[in-house]
């Protein structure tokens, strides 16, 4: 889970390691979550994929194979991948009763 308090920042932010992800399994997940803001009593909000997706976006920014450690995402970005409340993703893998 990759977190971002929206009182504080407004970017999530992830690292050159990241990219590493792309070899990831496709039962592996990540979640992004942002925190609803205490000023404004807002809901947390989420965006889910898979780590070899997120790792994947890592390697498409401009910082990639540069000197710049920081690969950083607004939630623009991860709406325009269909990610926000992508739950349905996690289906396969829930457990039935």
């Amino acid at each position: 889970m990759i977190a971002c308090h929206p009182d504080r920042g407004s970017t999530f932010l992830l690292t050159e390691g990241h990219e590493g992800w792309v070899n990831a399994a496709d039962n592996q997940f990540v979640i992004f979550v942002w925190l609803g803001s205490a000023k404004t009593n807002g809901s947390p909000s989420f965006w889910i994929a898979r780590k070899n997706e997120v790792g994947r976006m890592c390697k498409t920014l401009a910082s990639h194979n540069t000197r710049n450690w920081e690969r950083r995402f607004g939630t623009d970005r991860l709406d325009a991948r269909g990610w926000k409340n992508n739950w349905k993703v996690l289906k396969k893998f829930a457990i039935s009763k």
